[in-house]
């Protein structure tokens, strides 16, 4: 599978610092993009592309971090959710057991087998994945909607999501 086929990619970093194994990107701009995030059988996610280990030690350990990712038109698909992203700008940072990511951006489609529009979704927030914990947060601080405003967070606690959220303006169709 392919993890992402884009038109366009541009990238702002230190040469020689990667070179080094130091994964600190200033800019990653991709336009025009499809990224499929997916898991396998065994459990193996798709962006696990760095193999950190060598043949004389232990797993060494590294962390990738963007300061700036920018997407236009770009399809997102994981596992059964997938969204159209018009544009987003987040902060992405990883470690060897967490990944976080803060921004903002605006959605024209989302799907899930829980949830479906093709109404424009912005949003606003940041979440995290302990990945030994196998736990995720997520707080919106600001999600528009059909004329409606609200705020979520969520937590998954291995399997289990928690959600609270209020809703500070709604407008229903007549």
């Amino acid at each position: 599978d392919t993890l992402l086929r884009a038109e366009q990619i541009q990238l702002a970093c230190n040469a020689w610092a990667l070179w080094n194994g130091n994964y600190e990107l200033k800019e990653l701009d991709i336009s025009d993009a499809r990224i499929l995030l997916r898991q396998d059988e065994r459990g193996q996610w798709n962006t696990d592309v760095w193999d950190f280990s060598d043949a004389d030690s232990t797993a060494k350990t590294a962390s990738i971090t963007i300061e700036q990712l920018r997407l236009q038109s770009v399809a997102l698909t994981l596992g059964s959710m997938s969204c159209q992203i018009e544009d987003a700008a987040v902060q992405l940072a990883e470690s060897d057991s967490a990944f976080t990511v803060a921004g903002s951006g605006k959605l024209t489609a989302f799907s899930s087998p829980e949830f479906n529009t093709q109404s424009a979704i912005t949003w606003a927030g940041n979440g995290s994945w302990n990945m030994d914990k196998k736990t995720v947060a997520v707080s919106l601080s600001e999600v528009q909607w059909m004329g409606s405003n609200a705020s979520i967070s969520g937590n998954d606690d291995q399997g289990e999501w928690t959600f609270v959220g209020e809703v500070s303006r709604l407008d229903l169709p007549a």
